[in-house]
């Protein structure tokens, strides 16, 4: 039915519709344009995403050398301290467990949330690249 409309529109403009898809994929150079977006688009993204993914890993470990060096700080007080009453001391005992909980947990986040994402991203990657192989194979036909 679109093969007919087309011949309908080519003959309206006095164009002749070549029978052959090689003839039509010579002109339009649509395994070209095929090409360059498997080569060049597909791959551009998929470096872009690893890259993006690099950088949020080099910011986790950059917050989780922050917390540490936090956490080095606070136990060297909490040792000035230790000549503190008990009661004191507790309390800050107790301070540092929920601040050293809160860590581990931030940390653990993190990590799943860059899971999450390095998993999106390969299936985005390959369903792009799934698709465009059938596009390309089904052109050739």
């Amino acid at each position: 039915k679109g093969r007919i409309q087309l011949k309908k529109f080519a003959l309206n403009f006095e164009y002749e519709v070549p029978e052959d898809l090689n003839q039509i994929e010579a002109k339009t150079n649509i395994k070209e344009i095929m090409d360059v977006i498997r080569d060049k688009l597909v791959e551009n993204y998929k470096r872009l995403m690893t890259e993006d993914i690099g950088d949020r890993f080099r910011d986790i470990i950059k917050n989780l050398t922050r917390i540490n060096a936090e956490k080095k700080e606070s136990y060297q007080d909490l040792l000035a301290a230790s000549r503190a009453d008990e009661a004191t001391l507790q309390k800050r005992l107790d301070e540092q467990r929920k601040r050293c909980d809160n860590a581990r947990s931030i940390s653990k986040q993190l990590d799943e949330i860059l899971k999450g994402v390095q998993k999106r991203t390969k299936e985005r990657a390959d369903k792009i690249c799934k698709k465009m192989r059938l596009e390309l194979s089904q052109g050739k036909k």
